[in-house]
């Protein structure tokens, strides 16, 4: 908690009224919720949690975010609001058919396949396997690799037990890992020693892994481009009414010791390079 304190450190300065933003996301602890916060209300938007029934005053304007939902869970909330937004984006999730205005913002995972693509090829790997919880927004990333790279993918969850089975100790394996958490849950395996390992998300605690050398590249969904755009979509939309018709991608970034400064939670590992 406290590393994440460290991000709100400002200059005091004039208070400014802020633009009502509810949020809905299955995980409001994830690195790229807190983050994706952290950006917007730093454009000057107030961020609340959504609560059912929401109650924002008749007068206010609000947008709302939504994401990584199943589909029918968000139609579900959309008709518990007992006022519409005027604007709702959908973040790495698919929109139900219900009318609204709404702005649909992806994860390049193509992008993502060809950053991790060319990392890979600078090494002589055999194998690659594929770790972890993998949710909907990843959209078949392990295809679209083992397209990128030629090399057979083996995708298994995160269980000891069952990819015990595997001979993943071996040389010439590279490891990509779904979330840190399951890389946690591999690194307790006593021969567990891999020579290149992945993770595809960079909150501040795989930025000090790959300083150290345990991991050798982290994905940057780039929460501070999502929030860009929702800020530039909304002052566009304030302003004179225009909205995009078609989902935008957020390309993520590949980060390694050599572009640290490029992550978004590099304010983090540089204000506290002990903390870990």
């Amino acid at each position: 908690m406290f590393l994440l304190v460290l991000l709100f450190i400002n200059d005091p300065g004039k208070a400014v009224p802020k633009t009502p933003i509810f949020t809905a996301f299955p995980d409001q602890k994830s690195y790229f919720y807190v983050f994706l916060k952290t950006f917007l209300e730093r454009a000057s938007f107030r961020i609340d949690e959504l609560s059912l029934p929401l109650h924002p005053p008749p007068e206010e304007q609000y947008f709302l975010l939504i994401g990584e939902f199943p589909e029918e869970e968000v139609e579900n909330l959309l008709t518990k609001l007992n006022s519409p937004p005027a604007l709702t984006f959908y973040l790495n999730c698919k929109p139900p058919d219900f009318p609204h205005r709404r702005v649909i913002l992806k994860t390049d995972w193509s992008k993502a396949s060809q950053e991790i693509g060319n990392f890979f090829k600078k090494y002589n790997v055999e194998r690659i396997f594929l770790i972890g919880k993998e949710t909907s927004s990843h959209y078949n990333l392990h295809a679209n690799i083992q397209k990128e790279l030629k090399k057979p993918i083996i995708f298994m969850e995160s269980s000891v037990k069952r990819s015990s089975q595997y001979a993943y100790f071996k040389k010439r394996s590279a490891f990509v890992f779904t979330s840190l958490l399951a890389f946690k849950d591999f690194s307790a395996l006593s021969n567990f020693s891999p020579e290149l390992v992945v993770l595809l998300e960079s909150p501040p605690e795989a930025l000090y892994l790959l300083w150290e050398g345990k991991v050798q590249a982290a994905l940057e969904l780039s929460p501070s481009l999502f929030a860009q755009k929702i800020q530039e979509i909304i002052r566009s939309f304030e302003s004179n009414g225009y909205l995009p018709k078609e989902p935008i991608l957020i390309p993520p970034l590949l980060i390694t010791r050599s572009n640290l400064k490029e992550a978004d939670a590099k304010e983090v590992f540089y204000r506290c390079p002990l903390c870990y």
